[in-house]
């Protein structure tokens, strides 16, 4: 004390009065005053205060701010670990849409090229027809098929020449001429047709190859949402409400019983339990022993009849 009290001695050191802070002007040692300047009066008003009154009030107040100080760091402390654990979320999330964007990425050109192995195969299977249809073979079936069409075509006239009941245009079967005009535009008919339903056959077979592989993909895609981030979050609810529920469980039991343990703050009701009961049966094991202690005690003569300790 008299080591911290020469910090006051000086004069122009400021210290803590009722008026606020002021100066000291002088400090009187014979009995330990310090001539205070206020701040208000003319000429300035002066307090005389003793050196111990003002130590213990700046004690004070320098106890009151290392408190308001603690709490202060207690909350950024606790405000900054909120803050990294937003941050690491965050950083998850962040991640996982990278992951997810590549994927989409990656999806979109395996689509690009599956679009351009359809339309390969559809102009492979144009070519291949168009090449079938230039060979004699192919020459051939398109005629045959075109004849009988033309041959169907002209019977279907003839019949209705015949049959006509006298309604409207009279039909008339086919001349030569329009029977060679109807082949011909079979023909182009038929050579489109059969280019075309290659075309659709060879786009059908390459699109379901391509969806086969894509539900399979899709399929692992579902498994592993499924496993990596539904039952992720869903064990993480399960867990917070089960820790939630056995600290409210454990708070309600420490207001029955009486029994409070501290630390650590987030013991559960189970480990609360078995702490209990074990702190209640030493409890009883030492009350045991103290009451056979002091029965002991009595026998032999070490207490008087009062119950405290003979001065023997």
């Amino acid at each position: 004390d008299v080591v911290a009290s020469m910090h006051y001695r000086s004069r122009g050191v400021v210290v803590p009065t009722p008026y606020g802070h002021c100066p000291i002007l002088l400090f009187r040692p014979e009995d330990s005053i310090c001539v205070i300047e206020l701040k208000f009066g003319k000429p300035k008003a002066r307090a005389y205060m003793p050196l111990d009154g003002i130590m213990r009030k700046e004690r004070a107040i320098a106890q009151s701010n290392l408190v308001a100080m603690r709490e202060d760091e207690q909350y950024v402390r606790a405000f900054y670990a909120a803050e990294l654990k937003i941050r690491v979320r965050e950083t998850e999330l962040m991640s996982r849409d990278e992951e997810i964007y590549k994927k989409k990425l990656t999806f979109d050109a395996a689509r690009e090229k599956e679009l351009v192995e359809v339309d390969r195969k559809v102009k492979a299977a144009v070519t291949w027809a168009l090449n079938i249809l230039g060979t004699a073979r192919g020459k051939l079936g398109i005629a045959k098929r075109s004849l009988k069409a033309t041959e169907r075509e002209a019977q279907r006239m003839e019949i209705a020449a015949r049959t006509w009941s006298g309604e409207g245009t009279k039909p008339v079967p086919l001349t030569a001429y329009q029977k060679a005009k109807y082949f011909a535009s079979r023909m182009r008919k038929l050579r489109r047709e059969f280019v075309l339903e290659a075309a659709r056959v060879s786009e059908a077979d390459a699109r379901s190859a391509i969806d086969a592989k894509n539900a399979a993909l899709t399929s692992e895609t579902a498994l592993e949402f499924l496993y990596f981030e539904f039952l992720r979050e869903f064990l993480a609810d399960i867990s917070e409400d089960g820790l939630k529920s056995g600290l409210e469980a454990k708070s309600r039991t420490e207001d029955e019983t009486g029994i409070v343990f501290l630390q650590p703050q987030h013991m559960q009701h189970a480990v609360y339990t078995i702490l209990s009961r074990w702190w209640t049966t030493k409890k009883k094991e030492l009350k045991k022993q103290l009451e056979m202690w002091r029965a002991v005690r009595k026998s032999t003569g070490h207490f008087s009849a009062s119950g405290t300790p003979s001065s023997r």
